[in-house]
């Protein structure tokens, strides 16, 4: 199961609206890039316009094999689904996986992907034991 429509980010414009305005910040594992929404981006067709949307990119580098991009693309959303109520809306996210991810476990990639959302502010600073 997949994030919901709302919170995905689809066209490649805003990828790249991203990549080039957005704030960055890189961990062992991942790099997160986070914009602040432009009023003109918000897509009038969405049921909640101001929704933070997220976008995963995970390249060959990472793996040549679909079946391991894939399955890191799976935990990453399964995290990301966990936490939408923790979200603060108007921000567009962009989660780019470096190598290295392959060889560490689950825990760890939660752990990291919660130090940058917090660290951007795109979460909420006072969560309780949640790992994300």
């Amino acid at each position: 199961m997949s994030l919901p429509k709302t919170y995905r980010l689809r066209r490649r414009q805003d990828f790249q609206q991203v990549y080039q305005k957005g704030r960055r910040r890189t961990g062992t594992h991942l790099s997160v890039t986070v914009l602040s929404r432009p009023r003109s981006l918000d897509n009038p067709a969405a049921q909640r316009p101001d929704a933070t949307c997220f976008g995963i990119s995970i390249g060959k580098k990472v793996s040549k094999k679909a079946v391991v991009r894939n399955l890191i693309k799976r935990r990453i959303k399964g995290a990301l689904r966990q936490s939408i109520g923790q979200i603060l809306p108007g921000k567009m996210v962009v989660i780019t996986c470096k190598p290295s991810i392959i060889g560490c476990d689950y825990d760890e990639i939660l752990r990291e992907l919660e130090k940058l959302l917090l660290t951007l502010e795109v979460t909420h600073g006072h969560q309780g034991n949640n790992l994300l």
